[in-house]
């Protein structure tokens, strides 16, 4: 997992902004610690796997950007396509070991 965190990030903002995502959007940020890095194709195929009834692949391509604004995922440009990683503060907070 990525952590590029600010040393002073508080914790209450992450826990808010989790606070305001759905179920599926915190599944995603969960299998993101089984599939990290990956690109959004990867997060999908390992969200699908665990979702009892899985969004669409745009709608969660949809989602990552949000994430990153949320600063909940870090993305990085590959040679190809993005590739994503969710942050070490925001697993902690879901109780997700990293």
């Amino acid at each position: 997992m990525s952590d590029d965190s600010k040393p002073d990030a508080d914790q209450a903002v992450v826990c808010s902004r989790l606070s305001d995502l759905s179920r599926d959007q915190r599944l995603v940020l969960e299998v993101m610690v089984d599939v990290h890095p990956a690109t959004s194709g990867g997060v999908y195929e390992a969200y699908c796997e665990r979702a009892n009834n899985p969004v669409h692949d745009r709608t969660l391509r949809g989602w990552l950007p949000k994430l990153e604004r949320y600063e909940l995922i870090v993305k990085s440009e590959s040679e190809y396509e993005p590739v994503y990683e969710g942050r070490e503060i925001a697993l902690k907070e879901l109780g997700i070991m990293v």
